[in-house]
């Protein structure tokens, strides 16, 4: 028997096992016809256990699975001793074609034959941090009596040691969104005896490793190519993060191969208070501008411009007497009281007084003239401490800056009802409400009863958007938008890529364009889809990587509502953010759907959807 070792090279950061991976297996004579005896020899392909002199060696306990196809059943073997080279016993009949073993992973499963089986246990989400939890290695022979087996890795490895003790466990996340994890299953794919591995279904492009005490640890990938880098994660017992490893730099990850990032202690970056923005208190929202929504970031008494409309320089052709509160919202099931978000609404000369209370929250002022009706009305978007432009994310291919959040959202955590925002016809300027909750079905509380539906075709017109802010308006079935023209032409300047005075976006923002040249098809690409990262438990899609390089990019699913008015749940389905480009009498959109983006698609204009601002 060959007594083989191997050691292990580090060559700055990638340590490389060795390339040549055979391991010599004979047949002992003295077994019986159907349990056959082999002498694995240990090298860097086969085996689990690495020392910390860089020797492989196998590990008492160790079990090998395998199968035939004979009996076409998965045996499983326990290594009886550790060292370089151990004997195998296994339970092989003579009229067997072919002999499959494995080490690694909990199980097989899943259209075992000569051609494919899965590997359960493997590349999960959550790893142990060990390496022989970390390695996978398989082979395939037809010659079960006498044959030279070459075990090919189905991982690779990263190592990183830490002589921290207050780490509990590290978060490793690739930043561009590549999948490196398949939900603890590999699918394990054979042409003749060669074999290529691919990630199980409910991928994610960030794994958890446990961390014991100090020491070495290895995280397990199938070999991937991440042109961004990654961050790694550091948090303690109690769940704070205490530190982060930004690499920057692209970082190839093959096959048989060890990437060794090192001692991490000096690397990791314990500044991680966030940035926190200045807010200064200006009474004048209208300051820079005049818009259809105003952020007030603090509490306090304001006013704005009420002599225009919107953005624009149109001025109102009736006299105005009045304002008041149209409604308010905390965005979840508990009804406010007047007051609750703004107070002391008063109109005085071309200028709309109020205060806020410090409470986040979402509000409709509106102008009315001497018959009480309403000449115009603007969203006052209460969201305590928030700076949209410090909050901005930057997307990718210099695609623009949006938001990092829906509009009217007062959160950006995902999972938070907060976060879900406000709903928009295309075209208009006011805002409905969204969900009540995350996975509920009720309707946000508000102070108000809001009135039917309108389907009247009469009504069916800006003036009549303008005068009902708070009323949905129906299709009339001709051209799929809430305008009646009479035919399938619609009227497309209610939203532009000039900011228009219908546009709902606060001053310095506007609709994001869409299409072939909009913000997403440049950030993302325009694939008809592209697989994106589904948040099953926060209700929304992780889509850091894909659109910018933030630590977090993350859009709800915010729900939308129907040609009737209410709202639809779209709870493990489709969330919808409007653009404002036209397509034909559709409009282009950003469309999530279970696992994927769709940014080049487009939908009906009555609908009621999400809008993420996109800065002018």
């Amino acid at each position: 028997m060959v007594n083989n070792r191997f050691f292990v090279s580090y060559v700055g950061f990638i340590l490389a096992l060795l390339s040549s991976c055979t391991s010599d297996i004979s047949y002992q004579e003295d077994c019986s016809t159907d349990i056959k005896c082999y002498s694995a020899i240990i090298n860097s392909s086969t085996k689990t256990s690495l020392e910390s002199g860089g020797k492989v060696s196998w590990n008492e306990g160790d079990i090998v699975r395998y199968y035939s196809t004979s009996n076409g059943n998965i045996g499983e073997y326990s290594i009886l001793s550790s060292g370089l080279s151990s004997n195998l016993y296994l339970e092989v009949p003579s009229n067997s074609s072919y002999l499959i073993a494995v080490y690694g992973g909990e199980s097989i499963t899943d259209n075992i034959n000569g051609n494919s089986f899965s590997l359960n246990g493997a590349v999960k989400a959550e790893q142990s941090g060990k390496f022989e939890d970390a390695h996978i290695s398989v082979v395939k022979t037809y010659d079960i009596d006498n044959a030279t087996l070459s075990f090919t890795n189905i991982t690779s490895i990263l190592r990183f040691s830490l002589e921290r003790t207050d780490i509990s466990y590290v978060i490793f996340s690739s930043k561009d969104g590549t999948k490196i994890h398949g939900n603890g299953v590999v699918d394990i794919t054979f042409s003749g005896i060669s074999v290529s591995g691919e990630l199980g279904e409910s991928k994610g492009s960030s794994i958890k490793v446990k961390i014991g005490s100090n020491g070495e640890y290895f995280i397990s990938l199938l070999p991937c190519s991440l042109p961004s880098g990654f961050m790694m994660q550091f948090y303690d017992s109690s769940d704070n993060c205490v530190g982060y490893v930004d690499y920057q730099k692209p970082l190839s990850i093959s096959r048989n191969t060890v990437v060794n990032l090192g001692a991490l202690d000096s690397k990791i970056n314990t500044d991680i208070e966030p940035d926190i923005p200045d807010i200064e208190y200006n009474p004048d929202l209208s300051i820079n501008g005049t818009s259809n929504c105003y952020i007030v970031p603090i509490g306090g008494d304001y006013y704005f411009d009420a002599t225009v409309q919107g953005n624009s320089k149109d001025t109102f052709s009736t006299q105005v007497v009045s304002a008041a509160t149209l409604w308010e919202s905390f965005g979840t099931d508990v009804t406010p009281n007047n007051g609750d978000i703004i107070k002391n609404v008063r109109y005085s000369n071309g200028k709309v007084y109020f205060t806020s209370t410090g409470t986040n929250g979402n509000a409709v002022i509106a102008i009315r003239d001497r018959d009480e009706e309403i000449i115009w009305s603007w969203h006052i978007w209460c969201c305590m401490g928030y700076d949209a432009d410090f909050y901005g994310q930057e997307y990718y291919h210099n695609a623009g800056t949006m938001m990092d959040r829906n509009l009217g959202a007062i959160s950006a955590t995902p999972g938070d009802v907060g976060a879900l925002g406000l709903l928009y016809q295309w075209g208009r300027k006011d805002p409905f409400l969204s969900y009540a909750s995350t996975i509920g079905t009720d309707e946000a509380k508000s102070t108000i009863i809001w009135p039917e539906t309108e389907t009247s075709i009469a009504n069916q017109n800006i003036s009549y958007s303008i005068a009902h802010p708070t009323t949905y308006i129906q299709s009339n079935g001709i051209n799929a938008d809430w305008i009646y023209t009479g035919t399938e032409e619609t009227d497309d300047t209610r939203w532009m890529s000039k900011k228009t005075k219908y546009d709902p976006c606060p001053t310095g923002w506007r609709v994001p364009d869409g299409g072939n040249n909009g913000i997403w098809a440049k950030a993302l690409g325009t694939s008809s889809k592209i697989e994106v990262e589904q948040d099953v438990d926060n209700q929304g899609y992780i889509l850091s990587g894909k659109f910018s390089d933030a630590p977090i990019v993350w859009y709800p699913k915010a729900g939308e509502r129907n040609n009737s008015g209410n709202l639809q749940s779209s709870y493990g389905g489709t969330s919808i953010y409007w653009s404002v480009t036209p397509d034909r009498y559709l409009v282009w959109k950003l469309q999530l759907s279970e696992n994927m983006a769709y940014p080049v698609s487009s939908y009906y204009r009555y609908f009621g959807h999400s809008v993420r601002c996109q800065k002018e």
